[in-house]
């Protein structure tokens, strides 16, 4: 992959999260809450609908967790745009690091939770974060 592909690439996938990030705080007092809680429902394995929003505590975790998840994706799209553009090995360890604390911190939690299927999502996120770092450094090694 192109370096110019990775930079598209991890822009797409932040600006996703971002979105994702907002959903999830609009979530708490709109009807998105009704995906939320789906999503919920499969994390918390098995599907059984007893995973709700109805509590104040829950709905409090989630506005934090959606508000977290749209900074630290703004914060790796500036990182992507104004560090990773120029400085590639720079802006690659910033990345990969902050994905793969989140990611190590988001799945042990979630797996003391009870809800280890939550670690399943969380590969999806650091696979967007992650292949287009590897595959950009793969190319450059074969090139140099």
């Amino acid at each position: 992959m192109s370096h110019s592909a990775s930079i598209l690439a991890l822009k797409i996938g932040c600006e996703s999260f971002i979105l994702i990030g907002i959903a999830m705080v609009l979530s708490v007092f709109t009807p998105l809450g009704a995906v939320l809680e789906l999503f919920l429902d499969l994390a918390v394995w098995p599907g059984d609908g007893a995973q709700t929003l109805d509590a104040v505590e829950t709905r409090l975790g989630i506005a934090i967790s959606g508000g977290l998840l749209a900074g630290w994706a703004t914060m790796i799209l500036m990182v992507v745009t104004h560090v990773y553009s120029k400085d590639k090995a720079l802006g690659g360890r910033i990345i990969a690091v902050s994905a793969l604390v989140w990611f190590a911190l988001d799945s042990f939690g979630s797996v003391m939770a009870g809800a280890a299927m939550n670690v399943v999502f969380n590969l999806g996120f650091l696979l967007v974060l992650l292949v287009p770092l590897a595959l950009a450094r793969e190319r450059r090694v074969a090139a140099a």
